[in-house]
């Protein structure tokens, strides 16, 4: 019987490890690289015309951009709209980020 316990003691204590170590995971934010036009940390951004707007930390610095870039809609290339969407899913617009992400 003490065998039992001091095994049923010692399971504990290597799972408790194991529980602590894993990653925390923050569903608002995904990293991503697309080399060359994008990496989430920074982020950097190399789309082109639309590059400094979309790599914005500025919510409504980066909400012109994408006002711009819907007026050159037909224009728009697929890293452009690709980028778009990652950091439009970036600032929390969700449905936008699927749509423009279903466009390129």
């Amino acid at each position: 019987m003490k065998k039992l316990l001091l095994a049923l003691c010692i399971i504990n204590l290597a799972w408790f490890p194991l529980k602590a170590a894993q990653p925390e995971i923050n569903a608002s934010h995904i990293d991503v690289y697309a080399t060359p036009y994008y990496n989430s940390k920074g982020p950097s951004v190399s789309v082109g015309r639309f590059s400094s707007g979309l790599a914005a930390a500025k919510e409504d610095e980066f909400l012109a951009t994408i006002g711009r870039m819907k007026k050159d809609w037909d224009e728009l290339t697929f890293p452009e709209l690709y980028v778009a969407a990652i950091r439009l899913y970036d600032f929390g617009y969700r449905k936008e980020a699927a749509y423009w992400f279903y466009s390129a």
